[in-house]
């Protein structure tokens, strides 16, 4: 974590590129990061609370709704954009020569799915 941190500028960067580069082309922008979560959980609370008739105790089923589907959107899209970060070459010149370089493209893919699954 002490080398991650040392080379946070490059983190940042990656992180950055990759979020312009992924809402670049869309019409709802950065909006859609926020969309997303939301509109699974208005479906998910329409359908477990009111169809299914489940029970969240004391909790807003909204709320209870939300906190389960943020670490798993969080995790299941890491880990999918985690294992895309890995080939040996980032965007087509930098050549993935330095193990801190691969480092950072990985937890930068991590870091930017969690922006635009809470953002």
């Amino acid at each position: 974590m002490r080398t991650l941190f040392g080379y946070r500028d490059l983190l940042y960067t990656l992180t950055f590129f990759r979020l312009a580069i992924r809402y670049k082309q869309s019409a709802l922008g950065w909006i859609w990061a926020a969309l997303q979560p939301l509109t699974l959980m208005i479906i998910y609370t329409l359908v477990f609370s009111r169809v299914a008739r489940v029970t969240s105790e004391r909790m807003p089923y909204p709320v209870f709704v939300f906190s389960g589907l943020l670490p798993w959107i969080f995790f299941a899209s890491g880990v999918s954009n985690a294992r895309a970060a890995t080939p040996t070459v980032i965007h087509g010149r930098l050549a993935m020569s330095s193990p801190m370089v691969r480092q950072s493209k990985k937890w930068s893919s991590t870091i930017h799915t969690e922006k635009c699954r809470t953002t």
